[in-house]
């Protein structure tokens, strides 16, 4: 699935406390509803020159929105 991010990360950091980016994509609505609700998570990409690419960053960086709670089990 792709998610549609408005942005990449721009170090706010109030969504570590307030839970919300300040990009109004829904993004942490859907880690909450969906990522953290599945029963198991595939993570495919295509490592090149020793990176995941674009899309698994600002996917990695947007979990922050979640403080530094456990995003999975």
């Amino acid at each position: 699935m792709k998610y549609p991010f408005d942005g990449g990360c721009i170090g706010y950091l109030g969504c570590a406390i307030f839970g919300k980016c300040v990009y109004k994509d829904a993004f942490d609505t859907f880690l909450r509803d969906t990522i953290q609700s599945a029963e198991e998570i595939v993570y495919a990409f295509t490592i090149k020159d020793h990176f995941m690419g674009i899309r698994f960053n600002l996917y990695n960086d947007w979990q922050f929105c979640n403080g530094h709670l456990t995003v999975t089990m």
